[in-house]
Parts: C-alpha cells; sequence; structure tokens
C-alpha cells in the first residue's frame, strides 16, 4: 500500500494564466527557464508549450537576454548542423530551419524580419536553436519586441543522442519590460 498526498491551491480568478500558458509570469521582469534546466540537466523532449509573461501596465515591449554564456544549449551548433558545405547567414538560417529543438519568439513584424543572408544585430528572429541565444559575432546580445502578449513557444522533438550532454541544456533567458514611450 502506498499512500500519496496531493496540495490544491486555487487561485483567485483574475490571477489566471492565460489559456494556453504552461508557464506564466506576472512579474515586470525576472528569470524563464525550460523545464528541466539545470547544468548538470538536460531538456525534457517531446515537449510543444508557451511561457507567458503578463504585460505589466504602462509597459510596451520586452527585452530577452541569456542568464549567462551557457544558458542557451537547445542542440548542437549551429554550424554543426550544416553538412551541406554552405557558408554565412543564408546557410547558419537553413541549418536552423531543421532544428528538432527550437523555441519561437514573435516579431514585431514582418517588415522587420531579415532578408536571406542578411541579419543586422538587434533584429528579430523567429527561431533560435543550437548553442547560443544570438547570431555568431553579435557584441549585445539581446533581443526586443513589442509583440504582444509577451510569449515564447518551446518546441523540443522527440530524444536524439548527441555527442554531448551539454548541447541539451535547454534555455534560461532574463526579461524585462520596457515602458511605453510617447
Amino acid at each position: 500500500f502506498v499512500r500519496t498526498s496531493f496540495q490544491v491551491t486555487q487561485i483567485e480568478f483574475h490571477q489566471r494564466a492565460p489559456s494556453g500558458c504552461l508557464q506564466y509570469h506576472r512579474e515586470g521582469n525576472g528569470v524563464i527557464q525550460t523545464m528541466n534546466f539545470a547544468e548538470n540537466g538536460r531538456h525534457l523532449a517531446n515537449q510543444d508549450y508557451t511561457i507567458c509573461m503578463r504585460q505589466a501596465e504602462g509597459m510596451c515591449s520586452i527585452v530577452y537576454e541569456p542568464c549567462d554564456e551557457n544558458s542557451f544549449k537547445i542542440g548542437p551548433a549551429i554550424q554543426q548542423l550544416d553538412d551541406a558545405g554552405g557558408s554565412g547567414d543564408s546557410a547558419i538560417g537553413e541549418a536552423r530551419e531543421q532544428c528538432n529543438d527550437k523555441i519561437v519568439m514573435p516579431c514585431d513584424s514582418e517588415e522587420f524580419l531579415a532578408a536571406e543572408g542578411f541579419s543586422p544585430s538587434g533584429l528579430c528572429d523567429l527561431l533560435h536553436c543550437g548553442n547560443s541565444f544570438c547570431s555568431p559575432g553579435e557584441t549585445t546580445c539581446r533581443i526586443e519586441s513589442s509583440t504582444t502578449p509577451f510569449n515564447i513557444r518551446v518546441m523540443f522533438g522527440p530524444a536524439v543522442r548527441e555527442e554531448s550532454p551539454e548541447d541539451n541544456l535547454g534555455m534560461c533567458l532574463k526579461y524585462e519590460q520596457q515602458p511605453c514611450v510617447s
């Protein structure tokens, strides 16, 4: 005979998470992580969920940046994915499209999406995978978006044996909402 206990907590209706949000952050700034993120952990396979941040009053955009240099490890380095012999930003873009595990962030507008082979610093990039949140060579690694609601979609495919467990740590991002500019 095994006895199991559960704790149930009811929250007030106005504090509930929006529909479809598996993680919900109510503060104007903080830290978001994929499930099972840890220095010696591995992100969970077969996941498709949304991490949501409640938009604070008077805030119109949100900035995301890695917690530290090792806080974004979703699969092998992008360069390792490009076995076709391509080079440059267009080859990196093609390799990202083939990522089994990725996060997707909404961009402000399709007008701001980079043309193929062109990726200026600070431009919103829909898809992130590999071992770096930002493009290679970027000195400032942060992304700002004014698309609401503020959310990130996590899409991890089936478990795949990688050569290095460090390729699969997951994601830790700091976020900070930015005031509206009039």
